[in-house]
């Protein structure tokens, strides 16, 4: 219940402070490396659609909603 999707910033946060996560994520048993494609972020353009965000080049992107793009649900805390 403490999941969600992050908002465009927590995954420029993320793209920031990548190696570290890598570091971290690569020590978790079962957990996934980020990829280099897009990601939904939680982040509205329009009521079509949302930001997306790229950890291969670490930018944003406007994307309609119907678009698949790879999702990382972030846990609170």
């Amino acid at each position: 219940s403490d999941w969600y999707l992050p908002s465009i910033q927590e995954l420029n946060m993320l793209w920031n402070n990548y190696f570290t996560v890598a570091r971290v994520l690569s020590q978790i048993s079962g957990a996934t490396q980020l990829s280099n494609s897009y990601y939904w972020s939680s982040s509205e353009d329009d009521d079509d659609g949302a930001w997306g965000f790229t950890f291969n080049y670490g930018y944003t992107d406007g994307h309609v909603k119907n678009d698949a793009l790879y999702v990382r649900a972030v846990r609170a805390f």
